[in-house]
């Protein structure tokens, strides 16, 4: 497709697009204070004039203040996205059907700038999250976010560590936006040639059982762009049966299949509900199934 007939297209999808975004904004105005400034910001028109359409590398951050307190900050490569950046946490616990409680302890892989892992504690008080972000400036948002809500520290601890199955220093690909990043060697994103490459340090769920002494775990929430396969690869199993539900976004990548990771947490004893994005990834939502008493 020839650079003008791409431009055609956008121009005709434009009204659809805006319509579509009007509604998305005017439906959040219960519960985002500043609606009308986030509006504004991510307008698809504006996000074309501005040239930063899937190629944004700005610093800069726009920040969400919800009605009851909450606040996010998010990296400004986000800003077409903000609407379903702020349904990650109430999608995902709608769709795995279960719910936390005091006690309950949470590990969140990938957690980006705490999208899930902030409103999780924000609204689920005596919780714990142990939240891993390798991508540097993510981890900052999210530690920020996480201090401006009071809860780092306050049941949220936050480490700029990526998950593997071992502890080691991995090459990470920081993409054009900043959600299009992976550790290199999975597979998904290809590191484009303005890509910014950056080591980091790495830990497996194993290690992170053994270091906090976690006995059980409520839920396990992955989202690592295509490094799944490798987490769960060598998991043991007397690591997982401690674990109740997992949600994980698996993506079609070198590293593995989503079909087989579905399958083979099937296997290990998990009720798996799948949900297409319609790009080839999923998430899976698993549940272990109880086992029958004697």
């Amino acid at each position: 497709m020839t650079t003008l007939s791409r431009r055609i297209g956008l121009i005709a999808q434009m009204p659809a697009r805006l319509w579509s975004h009007g509604s998305l904004w005017r439906s959040r105005r219960n519960d985002v204070a500043n609606w009308a400034e986030l509006w504004r910001a991510s307008n698809p028109l504006r996000l074309v004039a501005e040239g930063r359409l899937g190629k944004n590398h700005s610093v800069e951050t726009v920040t969400v203040r919800y009605r009851n307190g909450l606040i996010l900050t998010v990296d400004n490569s986000m800003r077409g996205d903000l609407v379903a950046l702020l349904d990650t946490y109430p999608s995902y616990m709608r769709n795995l059907g279960v719910k936390l409680g005091p006690g309950d302890i949470v590990i969140d892989i990938g957690a980006h700038i705490g999208a899930f892992s902030v409103p999780a504690l924000f609204h689920n008080p005596g919780i714990t999250i142990l939240a891993f972000e390798p991508d540097p400036r993510n981890f900052r948002l999210l530690s920020e976010n996480a201090t401006r809500n009071g809860l780092e520290g306050n049941g949220l601890s936050v480490y700029n560590f990526a998950v593997a199955n071992k502890e080691e220093e991995l090459m990470f690909a920081r993409g054009r936006t900043s959600t299009t990043g992976s550790v290199a060697r999975s597979g998904f994103f290809k590191a484009a040639p303005d890509s910014e490459i950056v080591i980091v340090s790495a830990t497996s769920v194993e290690n992170i059982f053994r270091q906090h002494a976690i006995d059980a775990c409520r839920l396990l929430k992955v989202d690592c762009e295509g490094s799944e396969y490798e987490i769960f690869e060598r998991l043991p199993d007397a690591i997982l049966s401690r674990i109740e539900n997992i949600i994980v976004e698996v993506h079609p990548a070198r590293a593995g299949d989503p079909a087989d990771l579905k399958s083979a947490l099937e296997g290990k004893g998990f009720h798996v509900m799948e949900s297409s994005h319609g790009n080839g990834c999923s998430d899976l939502y698993c549940r272990r199934i109880a086992r029958a008493s004697i």
